[in-house]
């Protein structure tokens, strides 16, 4: 399996998203390049990548040039590092919307022989062909949506989580989904590379509608926003919102008319039940400064999903939140998000705490009772935070103080990180390696890994819920090199 990185950067990954579609249309043998089968020109362009810094961060080129040329490929990489920096550099000038930047690395990549290589000035043709980022304005829809769920007495609820890689696992894991008849999907957000027009298109809508052809099951999808789908500013996201349930029906009402979702926080209710989504990727978009790496909600969105809450306890319907940010992580050490714009420094400076600080402030006034599970994804493998493993939790706040998880979330009773769907993640990669141990998980729900070199398995959630009832979330896992289409059952989790 070859395991081509993704960052969590706009312009690298925009820069990426530019060569994947470059290959693709150049060559049928490449049509269905993604993430994990990225060709031998993918792979050394993200090697280079990966040593180039944020354009915002380094003093000179020539610094971060002599970083790239480390790249232990560089004696068989056809791709030049000034190439990609280059691009590089026209991306992040792109996105500020700075024209003269973006002329002045226009014409230096036609004066440097960057075009010896056809496809490769193709890919910056691309690149400059999109006006990515539409002067830094993303089409936020500041009123959420209200959108009705059938009169139902019990659901099944398929969740996919960092699912839109374009790769043919993801094909798998979307059809063995399918088969398992859910009444409508949730997707936690993010479509690899960067969200562009024809990632949403060929790794996300194109995938849907070809798995409802094979599997007979046309079920509606519904989608939140993740870091990467913003890094074109969110423009593809939103026009796919209205394309993704043509022909879509919920299988067991299905006279009940499917909702358009048309922004990207959300509640689906009916009298008992009610799905209630969260755009987090707003303020992770990685464009200016570093303290947003933390991501919040923004402000009159917080208040109308707790006021959403509200209601809800004062009708009795059961919540289930969804959103692509974690709450919180004993894999991950999330940010304080108080970093100031400008500098790598501040990446140190920012304590490395367990949880997100802003999301816990920001919906502090939660009421207990009406929440019975958050969903998540962003990170890459399934993660269980069940009654026991909260109960036993502690953080250390940033005033340094060691306080219980349930202190600070006591309206979250359950939460799972359901980030596995699709994208690759090596042993090497040590996802499962503990970064605040004093955050308990259910470590018997994990999932395993397959192939040489091992890859970790990809695959899906169903959550079972009937009104009046217990909820039941089950773990499905798919072979991670795609060696096989069955699913197989990780385990499950009682949901109160």
């Amino acid at each position: 399996m070859t395991y081509i990185k993704s960052f969590h950067s706009a312009p690298h990954s925009l820069v990426q998203s530019a060569i994947a579609a470059q290959l693709r249309s150049s060559s049928p043998a490449t049509a269905s390049i993604g993430i994990a089968e990225g060709n031998q020109n993918l792979q050394h362009a993200t090697e280079i990548l990966d040593r180039l810094p944020h354009p915002r961060l380094y003093r000179s080129r020539e610094k971060a040039l002599t970083a790239a040329s480390a790249s232990p490929l560089s004696a068989t990489n056809p791709l030049s590092p000034t190439c990609i920096q280059l691009m590089l550099e026209y991306a992040w000038a792109a996105l500020r919307g700075n024209q003269q930047s973006m002329t002045d690395v226009t014409n230096e990549f036609e004066k440097s022989g960057c075009d010896g290589t056809g496809w490769l000035k193709a890919a910056f043709d691309y690149l400059t062909a999109h006006n990515w980022f539409h002067n830094a304005t993303i089409p936020y829809v500041a009123s959420g949506n209200t959108l009705q769920l059938p009169e139902q007495t019990s659901f099944r609820i398929g969740i996919l989580g960092d699912w839109g890689t374009g790769e043919p696992v993801a094909q798998l894991v979307l059809e063995s989904l399918m088969e398992q008849k859910p009444d409508l999907i949730l997707h936690v957000g993010d479509v690899y590379y960067a969200g562009t027009r024809d990632e949403m298109q060929v790794n996300f809508l194109n995938f849907i509608k070809t798995a409802r052809a094979k599997t007979g099951h046309s079920a509606p999808v519904f989608n939140l926003d993740g870091n990467h789908d913003m890094y074109t500013g969110g423009e593809p996201f939103y026009d796919a919102l209205s394309q993704v349930n043509q022909g879509a029906s919920f299988p067991n009402s299905p006279a009940a008319p499917v909702p358009t979702q048309s922004a990207s926080f959300f509640t689906l209710s009916n009298s008992w039940l009610q799905l209630q989504a969260m755009d987090t990727g707003y303020y992770d978009s990685d464009l200016w400064d570093i303290g947003n790496d933390t991501t919040m909600l923004h402000p009159a969105e917080a208040a109308w999903h707790v006021s959403a809450i509200e209601d809800a306890a004062r009708n009795s319907r059961a919540v289930i939140l969804f959103s692509h940010h974690q709450g919180w992580s004993r894999f991950l050490g999330i940010g304080e998000g108080h970093g100031a714009a400008g500098g790598s420094g501040n990446t140190a400076q920012m304590g490395k705490l367990g949880y997100n600080v802003n999301l816990q402030s920001e919906l502090k006034q939660v009421p207990v009772g009406p929440v019975k599970a958050w969903f998540w994804g962003h990170e890459h493998v399934l993660e269980v935070y069940d009654q026991p493993s909260i109960a036993a939790s502690t953080v250390t706040t940033p005033g340094n103080q060691s306080v219980s998880l349930s202190s600070l979330f006591p309206w979250v009773p359950f939460g799972a990180c359901i980030g596995y769907s699709a994208f690759p993640m090596l042993e090497t990669d040590a996802p499962y390696d503990v970064a605040v141990s004093s955050i308990q998980s259910n470590g018997n729900l994990q999932v395993g890994m397959t192939g040489n070199p091992p890859g970790y398995n990809h695959g899906f959630t169903v959550l079972d819920i009937a009104q009046g009832g217990s909820a039941t979330a089950t773990y499905f896992s798919i072979a991670g090199d795609g060696s096989s289409p069955s699913s197989t059952i990780i385990g499950s989790s009682q949901i109160s």
